[in-house]
């Protein structure tokens, strides 16, 4: 397997085909230009303007959490307790239309030339802390056709505000991982994982023995101690 680099794009050239390799994609930050999660809620603020309290008390929160008060699920609950009361038909067109609406400009244009090239060659898993009601529509939309993400509690048709379960990252991506596809028979060595955070995301990326840290702004390959940190606040991916 060769990674051709040209005229600015990343594309895998692969002349074997394996239903037992796997490409592994972090989303926010990897995929995308921008946190979604932060993104979606100002949409959602934008339309539901009694809501946007919560972004404004959000210091609060983040505070508590850099000082090692409150767990980073405590912020992500905080923030998007925004969605507390709302119905999933609601919550879901909600999602479908902020994913229809950013979709272009948020997506790294290479980004969509590698998973093309990936699609024939390995399946593809898309693996993001992030919300599940959106991410389902970004997985679609990236032509992904297993995904996991952050699962939030619904009851009587509406949502709460609370996770179901841990937050979808670090050993938690790939325990979920995990409960949708086998780990235990496929081809490690010829799987690809990439993301732009190798810390949270370094268990995924051994799943692959092909690992590719990349540029958080763009589909740049870098050294794993090549870019600073992302500054600090909640990551959704």
């Amino acid at each position: 397997m060769r990674i051709l680099l040209y005229g600015g794009y990343s594309v895998l050239m692969e002349e074997a085909v394996s239903e037992t390799r796997y490409a592994f994609f972090d989303m926010d930050h990897t995929l995308t230009r921008v946190d979604t999660g932060l993104r979606f809620l100002r949409w959602w603020c934008r339309r539901h303007p009694l809501s946007a309290w919560r972004l404004l008390a959000a210091p609060i929160p983040l505070l508590l959490w850099k000082l090692h008060l409150i767990r980073l699920r405590r912020v992500k609950e905080f923030l998007f307790s925004v969605l507390r009361g709302r119905s999933t038909e609601v919550v879901d067109n909600a999602a479908r239309e902020f994913v229809r609406q950013s979709f272009v400009s948020l997506a790294k244009p290479e980004a969509l030339v590698m998973i093309a090239a990936l699609a024939g060659t390995h399946t593809l898993v898309l693996a993001s802390a992030s919300p599940d009601f959106y991410v389902q529509h970004f997985a679609a939309a990236f032509g992904f056709e297993h995904w996991v993400a952050t699962r939030y509690e619904v009851r009587g048709g509406r949502y709460t505000g609370r996770m179901v379960g841990e937050d979808c990252r670090d050993e938690e991506k790939v325990r979920r991982i995990g409960e949708i596809l086998p780990l235990n028979d496929y081809d490690l060595a010829e799987s690809i994982a990439f993301s732009d955070n190798v810390v949270a995301d370094g268990p995924m990326l051994a799943l692959a023995g092909q690992q590719f840290r990349v540029h958080p702004r763009t589909w740049q390959f870098v050294p794993w101690g090549g870019i600073r940190p992302r500054r600090a606040g909640p990551a959704f991916d």
